[in-house]
């Protein structure tokens, strides 16, 4: 059994905690913010990414404080329909619904029974463990590197490689408003957008997409001016508490040439970071955490079962880093004319059914029955 170092106790240090533990190794997680200090709006999380967690045993407990989502609707700005999704019919065939939850939810339930060291920055990374910003070493036979755009951990895989800033900042609310069990929207200008999800309990995630000097500087809800958006972002705003904002810039990664270096990996954001336009960065994470655990349960030296695990992903995750660029680059065209038809000219079984292509995995081969994951 080896000793694993993981950066960080976000939605990818915590599932490959778990990954790294049901392999029989032991996981030790080191997270630079202080306990209680999880922070985040909400997200969704595609059937890919639930079909991960139940490899992991996670489902049941994600689904517990989540929401099926139903329906996808986009509208431009003056409330005209673009285009629907049944969401609910790519669950069925995807054989796993979407869901919508609020991340502070779902760490608690991805974090379950694992140990976490807060208050303990990581400032280096090499193939013997760690050292803490304090000068203290934390050793282990192998680190993985979840510790998200900004990773201390990547600069020793891919020394020199910087995220990338993609000129737009995001704003985040969650709202005590009901917008109708199942629905998630979105509505589209001129190089801006709004979206929501329904949450459970009668409440709703929001964000608003735009270039960063149009948010930077200004209160956020003045930003998103909810006179200029179609229902119900004006009643979610209006429902929202200003503690739950939060306002980041959006930065992504260029496709990194290697993940991994002997006995360290990256996972998650710190390997490939993507807009968040196509809902597929915390679906990307998940499925890394899945590839780990089918590596470390094959055998082996822990480096090369690091070198398979992002031999398997790798591919996959660069594809939608691309694919979510394309769609950030639509979604937030300012040639809103061009782009409101070409949404309204594609019908809705077309739609669904390249999603459903693009959502299809390629997860690692199936261990052998003998090392398989135990049911969720």
């Amino acid at each position: 059994m080896g000793r694993i170092v993981i950066v960080g106790a976000g939605i990818g240090g915590l599932c490959a905690a778990r990954a790294v533990g049901l392999a029989g190794h032991e996981p030790v997680v080191l997270e630079r913010l202080p306990a209680g200090g999880t922070v985040g709006a909400g997200l969704v999380l595609w059937p890919n990414a639930v079909h991960a967690l139940d490899a992991l045993g996670l489902g049941p407990a994600v689904r517990a404080v989540a929401a099926p989502a139903r329906r996808a609707v986009f509208r431009d700005a003056s409330g005209r329909p673009l285009s629907a999704l049944d969401v609910e019919a790519v669950g069925r065939r995807a054989g796993a619904p979407m869901l919508a939850v609020e991340r502070p939810l779902l760490h608690e339930a991805l974090g379950e029974g694992v140990p976490v060291r807060c208050d303990a920055a990581v400032s280096a990374a090499d193939e013997r463990g760690v050292i803490l910003s304090g000068g203290e070493r934390v050793e282990g036979d192998a680190v993985i590197g979840a510790d998200g755009i900004g990773s201390v951990v990547r600069d020793h895989v891919c020394p020199g490689s910087r995220p990338v800033d993609t000129g737009h900042t995001v704003v985040r609310g969650i709202a005590a408003h009901d917008i109708g069990a199942g629905e998630a929207f979105e509505a589209w200008g001129r190089g801006e957008l709004v979206g929501g999800v329904a949450l459970p309990g009668g409440r709703s995630y929001w964000f608003y997409e735009a270039p960063s000097d149009r948010v930077e500087g200004l209160d956020p809800l003045a930003a998103v001016g909810s006179e200029r958006w179609p229902a119900p972002i004006g009643a979610q705003l209006a429902a929202t508490s200003r503690d739950s904002l939060l306002v980041n810039r959006i930065l992504r990664l260029r496709p990194l040439a290697e993940w991994t270096r002997g006995t360290v990996a990256l996972l998650g954001d710190a390997a490939h970071a993507m807009e968040p336009n196509l809902g597929q960065g915390a679906a990307q994470t998940i499925e890394d955490a899945e590839a780990l655990l089918l590596a470390l349960r094959a055998g082996g030296e822990l480096s090369a079962a690091l070198a398979a695990y992002a031999a398997a992903r790798r591919r996959r995750a660069h594809m939608f880093q691309r694919q979510s660029s394309r769609f950030a680059r639509l979604a937030l065209s300012t040639h809103a004319g061009p782009r409101n038809l070409l949404m309204r000219m594609g019908p809705e079984p077309v739609r669904r059914g390249a999603l459903q292509r693009l959502l299809r995995r390629h997860a690692p081969p199936t261990p052998t029955p003998s090392s398989a994951p135990p049911p969720p």
